[in-house]
């Protein structure tokens, strides 16, 4: 209950908050107001009974005394006479030594509750406050007195206290709570200002704005400080735009210089390998120069794919990559891929395997070309790693659906059993300014950028590629890619 209590006076404004803080200790101090200051006056209204029931009651017992031994009616007429003046007398006993009744006060008066014990100390009973004096005279012992009072104007003024204690600390309360509500709204108020500019900074965007000058206190202090964060902010802005613009230009010429130079790359290269072609299949060349000549046709080649890589990284980077998403199934993809790859394959008698754990119904999101590309970039690196009679393993697999996987996945592996990748190198694997570039164990060369591709081109569908290896052993790539919600259905072609 505490601990609700607080997180809803936490989530409070500040103005509600206030005035609930003012406003509780304001109670408090009213009820403590109310449980004492009546309660001294209460006493001090029976003190002064006590002391009045206590004179009337010992002249009452001096006087009876001089009547009882003197038998002077005088006496006692002045005695009477005076109880009747006084505004709350109720009753009088008179005893002698015995404790039997002499006479009483009213006539015939019938006392029904207990004579008190001690003498000279008051006893408040329901409606009365009673007293016992002894009658002496010449300090002979007489009887007892026993006198009453009536308690109902004491009870009337105590009321009477009661109300104007409460009417006064409702008026004050009152006065006091619009006290703190112009106080609330004093401190509340420049509080609201800087809130309504700071929303209105950010809804708009606009950083040249300031915040309005809302007071001289720490509010003003903190707005002063906001207003120097903004001016920093702005000044950044105006840096990042500047830095952005000037990104752009060089983004622009990056690609004016890669068209140009692919386009202008390409033709030589065409023709280079066209030669070389011709040039092997003549009669003319000898063994060691068909040889050079195959060096030169092999370099071409590596040439053509490095200028072909790096103009589809340039596009993915820059995101004018066309990929369009239709439903496809990846275990025909995977098939294609094999299948091309055979060749490479083959000469090392390397093993190709396709394990289909997802039964061939689950689709994905995805462009059969550039998923085909991912499969082929995976596996040939897996074939150019691994040595003579070694085996690949690629392994369709389903993540169903669930709170941490959403509607699911789906993830292909491909696992050698090659030379395997050092954990230092396996950090900057996928990075396209990375050094690191091998060739394979049959000498296949390589340009270093297709697992840059391979994981633009998986981002590009939403999914994830990780590895893990060991040396000696073997890697193991796995991508995973978002399933569709519904999926069934015949497989898509391309």
């Amino acid at each position: 209950m505490i601990g609700f209590l607080r997180k809803w006076f936490e989530n409070l404004r500040i103005k509600y908050k206030l005035i609930g803080a003012f406003s509780f200790i304001f109670l408090l101090v009213m009820i403590f107001i109310y449980a004492y200051f009546p309660y001294k006056q209460k006493q001090s209204v029976y003190k002064e009974i006590n002391k009045r029931i206590q004179t009337l009651a010992e002249t009452a017992a001096l006087g009876i005394g001089i009547f009882l031994q003197e038998q002077t009616y005088t006496a006692w007429y002045e005695i009477s006479e005076r109880l009747k003046s006084e505004p709350d007398f109720s009753y009088i006993l008179i005893y002698d030594e015995k404790m039997a009744i002499i006479s009483t006060m009213p006539e015939n008066y019938q006392h029904k509750t207990r004579i008190p014990h001690d003498y000279y100390k008051p006893v408040i009973t329901d409606n009365f406050i009673e007293i016992r004096v002894p009658i002496t005279y010449k300090e002979k012992f007489r009887g007892d007195i026993v006198m009453g009072m009536s308690l109902t104007s004491v009870k009337r003024e105590i009321q009477k206290i009661n109300l104007v204690s409460i009417l006064t600390l409702s008026g004050i309360f009152i006065i006091v709570f619009f006290i703190v509500m112009f106080i609330s709204d004093l401190i509340n108020k420049p509080i609201q200002l800087l809130l309504n500019s700071v929303n209105r900074i950010i809804s708009s965007g606009n950083y040249s704005e300031r915040v309005d000058h809302v007071s001289e206190d720490e509010i003003g202090v903190l707005a002063n400080r906001f207003n120097e964060m903004i001016g920093m902010i702005e000044q950044r802005d105006i840096e990042l735009n500047s830095q952005y613009t000037e990104l752009q230009k060089v983004t622009k010429l990056k690609d004016e210089f890669l068209a140009v130079t692919t386009h202008d790359l390409r033709s030589p290269l065409t023709a280079i390998t066209g030669f070389a072609e011709l040039l092997l299949s003549s009669n003319t060349l000898s063994e060691s120069d068909k040889k050079r000549v195959g060096h030169i046709r092999s370099s071409a080649d590596f040439l053509t794919n490095m200028v072909n890589e790096i103009l589809e990284l340039s596009k993915l980077e820059s995101g004018k990559a066309d990929i369009k998403l239709i439903p496809v199934s990846l275990k025909g993809i995977l098939e294609s891929s094999i299948r091309t790859l055979q060749y490479m394959a083959l000469p090392k008698d390397i093993t190709l395997q396709l394990i289909d754990n997802s039964n061939g119904q689950i689709k994905i999101m995805g462009n059969w070309d550039a998923l085909l590309r991912v499969a082929n970039n995976l596996i040939s690196n897996a074939i150019k790693f691994t040595p003579r009679d070694g085996h690949i393993t690629v392994v369709l697999d389903v993540l169903p659906p669930g709170e941490e996987n959403g509607d699911g996945f789906v993830l292909f592996s491909v696992t050698d059993t090659g030379v395997g990748i050092p954990d230092d190198h396996i950090s900057s694997l996928f990075d396209m300014y990375s050094p690191i570039s091998k060739k394979g164990t049959a000498g296949e060369k390589g340009t270093g950028l297709g697992l840059s591709i391979t994981q633009k081109l998986v981002a590009k569908h939403g999914g994830l590629i990780s590895v893990e290896s060991r040396i000696g052993k073997g890697s193991c790539f796995t991508v995973k890619i978002p399933a569709l919600k519904s999926s069934t259905g015949n497989e898509s072609t391309n």
